[in-house]
């Protein structure tokens, strides 16, 4: 059972759904409260993630600067 960072498995991730987020069991999620996440209202949530998709979305249409785009891919770094 491979998991990623946090315990969570790469295939609970939803990248196609309205908003971006993990499916996990109840299980799960106690495990990630006792660990220190925070919990949320629905409302709040879907706030924040439509927030993050407004930035993202921001961040894909902004022009890159000359000097970024010229650097060699050793020199970039990825933050994904």
């Amino acid at each position: 059972m491979k998991r990623t960072l946090y315990g969570l498995r790469r295939n609970w991730f939803q990248g196609r759904a309205s908003y971006l987020h993990y499916d996990v069991t109840t299980e799960v999620r106690e495990q990630a409260l006792h660990a220190g996440a925070l919990a949320s209202r629905k409302r709040e949530v879907l706030i924040a993630a439509r927030n993050l998709k407004a930035e993202m979305a921001a961040s894909v249409a902004a022009p890159r600067p000359a000097d970024v785009a010229t650097q060699s891919p050793s020199q970039t770094l990825s933050l994904f």
